[in-house]
């Protein structure tokens, strides 16, 4: 029997066919699920893209908020000085003056009154007098609520675009005052620069009206105009804190818009990024896969099992350098014969980089906001403690105890053991009145010091600050080293104490322990207290000159022989003199004028 003959014939197919057929049946399905997770990719990516705007958004409204933060922070710390208790405009408008180069971003103080109308206006920039507010509203919204405000921007009387910023100064219950700060738009512009966006990208700053108080392109000419129509209609749409829409800017480039309300100020910070940018990596996605699936069919029909193998070892590669950069790790792009894994593989070099540089950066910003959110700690920390030692001052009735309190107070801020604080008028020896942390032999040696000798005489003979690095090896210092060695201190600066007429009354000196120069917050600490200290000194003399003169007035009215009397009226709450004190002189004539009588 012939088994050959009988078997069913089999049809033969080639080799090719099969490995064809095989690699399109992996392919295909490959493909499909490829193209549904590239779907998914980009609309994950759109949907990222939106959210880095987002976040740059908040991050804009957050520096923004500090800004405003820090200048109404330094209002209510202004507001809390008892010359506005005393009613001393005069002197409160000098000591904002000398305040006023310390916080660049204002353009003037103003001191309002309860009824609205401007009592001064202190400023660097002489603006022409006005007694009327720029902007009501707000200043309303104080006298009602007691509570700071921050304004809309407007025009001032010299036609300057500002933002208002009130605090109010409370007498009792009442709002006496209004303290208003003057914000430039330049400011805010200034922080919304500092932050680096991608090119293309615009950040807006809008107040609660809608008017542009800054904007990170062409920000001069766009300032006080309304926001595009696009912008206002997804702001109208959208009465939420957040959100994202599609607009047009003001030069007609369609973006991706992200806003954030600041409460409860009402402005709006916003971020447009470029439509191009957020469908840039969809465009990048179509490409590769397309041309990925080009390249398997090809290799498919050519060699299937070749190219499978070259293809699968390079993509393991990328799935672990994907997995790298999703760790933070770093890492080598694969090296393979098809040009596209190799741009995948730059691709991902470039993301990890770009991730790593944004989160370099994302840190830096952050420790710069730490030191600035410390820095404006410290200066409200010192000024309370200013404020608290001006208190203390008020209550002592002898100025050797204020200027004990005085040395003491700058010692503390200093941190420092030791500090004098000397008088003279500038040409008699420099006597000490007020010291911490020096033995009795150590003050002998350095009291009654000639002017231009050591660190204090040449603060008062060239009236500046005089700054001693290193006792040991500063000419200026050497007759008192042996006193540096036996205090313990090696670095001295003396801030001289000035006249209202710019003369100069003494020095403040602080000794440090270590070698080194003043930091800048001891400089200016340096500066206020001895500005307290002179305001202190000239009051002390002030009253012991009244004195004297009262003396004299008193010597001179029992010494005449002319009787006379100087009256002084005393009034009931409706105005009408009831009777009359008077201090009469002595007369032998007439004994009954030599006291001091009631009619």
């Amino acid at each position: 029997m012939n088994h050959a003959t009988g078997a069913k014939s089999v049809r033969s197919v080639p080799l090719r066919s099969r490995l064809l057929t095989i690699a399109l049946a992996g392919i295909l399905p490959l493909a499909l699920v490829a193209g549904l997770g590239m779907l998914s990719i980009v609309a994950e990516q759109t949907e990222l893209a939106k959210q880095r705007s987002l976040e740059a958004t908040r991050l804009a409204a957050t520096a923004v908020e500090l800004e405003l933060s820090r200048s109404l922070n330094v209002l209510q710390a202004l507001s809390q000085s008892p010359l506005l208790d005393n009613g001393d405009i005069d002197g409160f408008a000098d000591m904002v003056r000398r305040v006023l180069p310390s916080v660049p971003s204002w353009y003037a103080l103003l001191i309002v009154s309860s009824e609205g109308e401007v009592l001064r206006r202190v400023s660097l920039h002489n603006p022409p007098a006005s007694r009327t507010i720029a902007e009501p509203r707000s200043f309303a919204e104080v006298i009602r609520t007691g509570e700071p405000q921050v304004g809309s921007m407007s025009k001032g009387p010299g036609g300057v675009w500002g933002v208002p910023l009130r605090v109010p100064v409370h007498q009792g219950d009442a709002v006496h005052y209004v303290l208003t700060a003057v914000l430039r738009p330049q400011g805010v512009a200034d922080v919304i620069a500092n932050r680096r966006l991608p090119a293309g990208w615009v950040n807006t700053v809008l107040d609660s009206n809608g008017l542009r108080i800054a904007r990170s392109l062409n920000h001069e000419e766009t300032l006080g105009m309304p926001a595009s129509p696009t912008l206002a209609a997804i702001l109208q749409e959208n009465s939420g804190e957040e959100g994202i829409g599609l607009s047009k800017t003001m030069e007609g480039h369609s973006v991706y818009t992200s806003f954030v309300r600041l409460q409860p100020s009402g402005w709006v910070v916003a971020t447009g990024v470029p439509t191009e940018v957020v469908e840039a990596g969809a465009t990048r996605v179509y490409t590769l896969y397309g041309g990925g699936l080009l390249l398997s069919l090809v290799f498919a029909v050519t060699a299937a099992l070749f190219a499978t193998r070259r293809i699968n070892v390079p993509m393991r590669h990328l799935r672990r350098a994907a997995q790298a950069i999703g760790q933070g790790q770093a890492f080598q792009a694969p090296e393979s014969e098809i040009e596209e894994i190799r741009e995948v593989g730059r691709a991902l070099e470039s993301a990890a980089q770009a991730r790593l540089s944004s989160e370099a950066e994302r840190d830096n910003m952050l420790s710069r906001l730490e030191l600035a959110q410390q820095d404006l700690t410290q200066q409200v920390s010192d000024l309370e403690l200013v404020q608290d030692l001006s208190n203390r001052l008020l209550q002592m009735p002898a100025l050797g105890d204020q200027l004990q309190a005085i040395i003491d107070a700058l010692c503390t801020l200093h941190g420092a053991a030791h500090g004098l604080l000397a008088l003279s008028d500038g040409a008699a020896a420099l006597r000490i009145h007020a010291s911490r942390g020096f033995s009795v032999a150590s003050l002998a040696l350095m009291d009654d010091v000639q002017p231009g000798l050591g660190a204090c005489g040449i603060a008062v003979q060239k009236g500046e600050r005089v700054v001693v690095t290193d006792t040991e090896a500063d000419p200026c210092f050497s007759e008192f080293v042996s006193v540096a060695r036996s205090e313990g201190f090696r670095s001295v600066h003396s801030t001289p104490i000035r006249h209202s007429d710019n003369s100069v009354l003494g020095t403040l000196t602080v000794q440090l322990k270590e070698a080194r120069s003043p930091t800048e917050r001891e400089i200016r600490l340096a500066d206020v207290v001895a500005g307290l200290a002179a305001v202190f000194i000239d009051r002390a003399r002030a009253q012991t000159k009244a004195g004297m003169f009262e003396q004299r007035l008193q010597v001179a009215l029992n010494s005449s022989t002319v009787p006379f009397a100087v009256l002084s009226p005393h009034r009931n709450p409706a105005g009408e003199v009831e009777t009359s004190a008077s201090i009469s002189s002595t007369s032998p004539a007439h004994p009954a004028c030599a006291e001091q009588s009631t009619s």
